[in-house]
């Protein structure tokens, strides 16, 4: 009886261990020495927090932190309209001002699955969340990044249509200082399509010293066979023969008998596939860091066991930490569509497809409306004199007006009477934000002077879900008149019922289209 006591006592002190074991084992890869997380510290907490929009091709700086710090968990989303789009940004990091970055990766890649795809995954360093057919994943990181003088982060959008909304926080330790051989964090992205005949693919080639952690790898299939059995090797300080080498692609990967079915574990499994000759795998080195003093390459065979070397489309994110400076990356390769299978609308400038609209309305004239002086407007937002934003002939810009939730308007006098023969309306899903930003309802005026009386012309109200949106482009409201041209000096836009998700009113454009009156 006493023996079975001690017993049970001593599994009960081994399973209360166990969190602190864990922790030990898949902490910090870094120089750092893993400390159990109820062990005070000298550090201070820090959490850095940001939310921002950004524009179509634009990058916008996220975070600017002060070091030394250690920065220990990540957390993005965004909002967007763009199915694929966390394949079309790219997060770029830099440590302690140096020149090029030590992070350059498409951001969904980094968080585990590639392809734009969006998929649920927990593993012992990242994780995606899908929110629920809104392209707007949470995505969380717990990769430690030590810096000793600052940290910038960048995102850039790649894509067609407007980043609506970037969220982002980053949660970071500040010491009085770092160890000596402090290493840095690195993710480099690299893709070949297709992969050379006859020769691996490389998935890193990195001078200095430090430690690989983790292989994310996109295979997309090009042909017909069996593609496994390719198998992994690591060369390491300039070695001719890999000291570290594989019997397979799937078997580096964790699986085995080649690659059936998604399966997310702690250190490696497949996020995304096999589906439709697509698939992601990944392998972090926790408890088995690959180590280098000068240099290390990491490469992947293309072959399948049927049909001998192959010529796939590989794309893959290396992670590893190491000393500064680090060797140049390979150029970023543009966004592939096809790879990313983005819809059509999404893969054209959204302001040739306005331009191009334009060029087939159907009423002749000019835009009379077009850099009109006397305006009147219900009121603006932020911007004084936000209304001119709508009649100034750049789509890019708009009036967003917010203090008459009840009453939004914009009245226009075109400076003498004209013979209107029909509106353009551009609200923001034709510059490629969210159809959540259009306004719903609206009626459209003339008069003879700002102060009335107005009479009503032309009525709109797509509120009712069941209304049929016959716009060939999205955004793009083309207004001919119901009857014959009608003479006015004045026009008035009259918003009765604003966007879906807020009060705010929204208009890119506001076009008056006509002539001379006779």
């Amino acid at each position: 009886m006493n023996l079975r006591s001690n017993l049970v006592q001593k599994c009960a002190r081994i399973l209360l261990l166990l969190p602190g074991l864990l922790f030990c084992s898949l902490s910090s890869p870094s120089a750092f020495e893993a400390r159990p997380l109820w062990r005070t510290s000298e550090a201070t907490s820090h959490r850095h927090a940001e939310v921002i929009s950004i524009p179509a091709g634009e990058r916008a700086v996220v975070a600017q932190l002060e070091g030394p710090a250690v920065i220990r968990h990540l957390w993005i989303t965004v909002k967007s309209v763009v199915p694929p789009i966390q394949g079309m940004l790219v997060l770029r990091v830099w440590w302690d001002g140096e020149a090029q970055p030590s992070v350059e990766v498409p951001l969904g890649d980094f968080f585990g699955v590639g392809f734009g795809r969006e998929r649920t995954l927990k593993t012992a360093r990242v994780e995606m969340f899908p929110a629920g057919g809104e392209h707007h994943s949470a995505l969380n990181a717990y990769w430690e990044m030590p810096f000793r003088r600052s940290a910038r982060f960048e995102i850039e959008n790649r894509s067609y249509a407007s980043l609506s909304m970037f969220f982002i926080q980053i949660d970071y330790e500040r010491p009085e200082s770092l160890p000596a051989d402090t290493l840095y964090f690195h993710a480099q992205y690299r893709r070949e399509n297709p992969v050379s005949l006859h020769a691996p693919y490389t998935i890193l080639e990195a001078t200095g010293r430090g430690q690989y952690v983790g292989t994310i790898l996109n295979y997309h299939l090009l042909g017909p066979g069996a593609w496994v059995e390719g198998g992994q090797a690591f060369y390491i300080d300039g070695e001719a023969e890999p000291s570290l080498p594989g019997t397979g692609a799937e078997d580096y990967f964790g699986h085995a008998w080649g690659f059936r079915f998604e399966e997310a574990a702690l250190l490696h499994g497949t996020s995304f596939g096999p589906e439709d000759g697509k698939m992601t795998a990944y392998r972090f080195h926790l408890p088995d860091p690959v180590r280098f003093r000068r240099s290390i390459r990491a490469t992947m065979r293309c072959h399948g066991w049927d049909v001998g070397d192959r010529q796939d489309d590989y794309s893959s994110i290396a992670l590893w930490y190491q000393t500064e400076p680090h060797a140049p990356f390979p150029e970023m390769p543009p966004v592939d569509f096809d790879l990313l299978e983005v819809p059509e609308r999404f893969r054209h400038n959204p302001l040739e497809l306005i331009e191009e609209a334009l060029q087939s309305l159907p009423f002749q004239g000019e835009n009379l409306s077009l850099g009109t002086v006397d305006y009147r407007e219900s009121g603006h937002f932020d911007i004084d004199g936000a209304g001119r934003m709508a009649f100034d002939g750049d789509p890019g810009t708009k009036w967003c007006e917010i203090d008459h939730p009840d009453a939004h308007w914009l009245a226009l006098d075109l400076g003498s009477r004209k013979r209107i023969e029909g509106f353009v309306l551009l609200l923001p899903s034709a510059v490629g934000e969210s159809a959540d930003f259009d306004v719903t309802a609206f009626t459209i005026e003339t008069g003879d002077r700002f102060e009335g009386p107005w009479s009503e012309v032309l009525a709109r109200d797509d509120s009712d879900p069941e209304t049929e949106k016959l716009e060939p482009t999205p955004g793009v409201l083309v207004l001919p008149l119901d009857g014959p041209p009608i003479e006015s000096r004045f026009v008035r836009l009259s918003i009765t019922k604003s966007c879906p998700v807020d009060p705010i009113c929204r208009i890119q454009e506001f076009q008056v289209w006509g002539r001379a009156a006779r």
